[in-house]
């Protein structure tokens, strides 16, 4: 992490910055979010801490209990119980976690309502950063599959395969037709659950961000013209097509952007960045897994740069060459999906939903 530009979240209009440290629990090495109040940005959309569900009990004490995905137990507890012993002493209050293998509510006591919301909040920014550490198993998607773009884009690899011999080229590393589509957005969704309030909040999303964006009008998409995620025409992994919108009044990249902003306001996703407008074409990864029967590609990991290792590429300069403003077609959208990356269809037809929502 970037010491000078240090990751912070906002809740409750403040923001947290977090520091990582070193820790180990349940017998393995892992990194212990430390969080201290960085600056107050009364104006930005903040993540409730779950006040109101805070109550009264017994003795005059407050008392909460809340889900949290067995996944993050072990970064809540720490070595030897430290970090959930220390949150206790700096919030004075007292923290039931279960037991390591079990599922069940996190239950927090104190004498005051403060420091009960104190250090569910503190529980909140530890989940929400140790989820970075885990691979993606969820993606809002735009299914791009009409018989429109679908006969382009098998014109496009009937050429692409007749025309261009290049290195690495093959007709295993195109996608599948039935899988075109727009990534809005990754998400980390560890439990059934997390993955029931990700469909939820997809359905506000409707209400409160798509629904005023379209003013009534059907969101009718063009796929012309192909690019590749890296600068190297020869030394390529995933080449894609170009999506704009065809309404002049709606601007796509604002409208994958206010969604994408509305889950990450929402706890649900941890990337507030500008989408990148793209329908994967052809990826190595897709080679890869045909070649070891994999039957879906694996969740995208979360690594550091410095640490990846480069994968087969292939030589796209005759690609881009002929295809540059290649006209796929266009069609109106219809849905948008919270998907699985990681499914049982065994690769045919589209992505495995666990929510959809009609926006035709």
């Amino acid at each position: 992490m970037d010491v000078l530009k240090p990751d912070v979240f906002v809740i409750e209009g403040i923001r947290y910055r977090v520091n990582p440290g070193n820790y180990e629990s349940y017998g393995e090495k892992l990194e212990e979010p430390y969080y201290d109040n960085y600056e107050e940005l009364p104006d930005i959309e903040t993540i409730s801490d779950g006040e109101e569900d805070i109550e009264q009990a017994e003795g005059g004490r407050y008392k909460t209990s809340f889900h949290i995905a067995m996944t993050y137990f072990a970064y809540i507890i720490g070595s030897k119980g430290a970090t959930k012993k220390r949150l206790e002493t700096e919030t004075r209050t007292k923290i039931f976690i279960p037991k390591i293998g079990h599922s069940g509510d996190i239950v927090i006591t104190g004498a005051s309502k403060k420091d009960v919301a104190s250090a569910r909040r503190r529980i909140r920014l530890m989940v929400i950063s140790s989820r970075k550490r885990h691979a993606y198993t969820h993606f809002i998607s735009v299914p791009m599959t009409g018989l429109s773009i679908q006969s382009g884009f098998m014109s496009f690899k009937s050429e692409v395969l007749e025309k261009c011999k290049d290195r690495g080229i093959n007709e295993s590393i195109f996608q599948n037709p039935e899988r075109l589509h727009l990534t809005i957005g990754l998400l980390v969704l560890s439990d059934k659950v997390e993955r029931s309030e990700a469909g939820k909040a997809l359905e506000e999303c409707k209400e409160v961000v798509i629904k005023p964006l379209l003013s009534g009008k059907k969101l009718r998409l063009v796929m012309c013209g192909i690019d590749i995620m890296n600068d190297e025409f020869s030394d390529v992994d995933i080449l894609y097509g170009k999506v704009s919108c065809k309404n002049d009044d709606i601007d796509l990249q604002d409208f994958a952007d206010s969604i994408n902003s509305f889950f990450y306001k929402k706890g649900i996703s941890d990337k507030n960045e500008p989408v990148k407008l793209h329908v994967t074409l052809m990826n190595t990864k897709f080679g890869a897994k045909k070649d070891t029967e994999e039957e879906e590609p694996r969740p995208v990991m979360r690594v550091n740069k410095k640490d990846k290792i480069k994968a087969e590429t292939f030589d796209a300069t005759n690609i881009v060459k002929n295809f540059q403003d290649y006209y796929f077609g266009e069609e109106n959208i219809t849905t948008i999906e919270l998907s699985t990356m990681h499914d049982s269809s065994n690769g045919q037809g589209y992505y495995l939903a666990s929510a959809v929502i009609d926006i035709s």
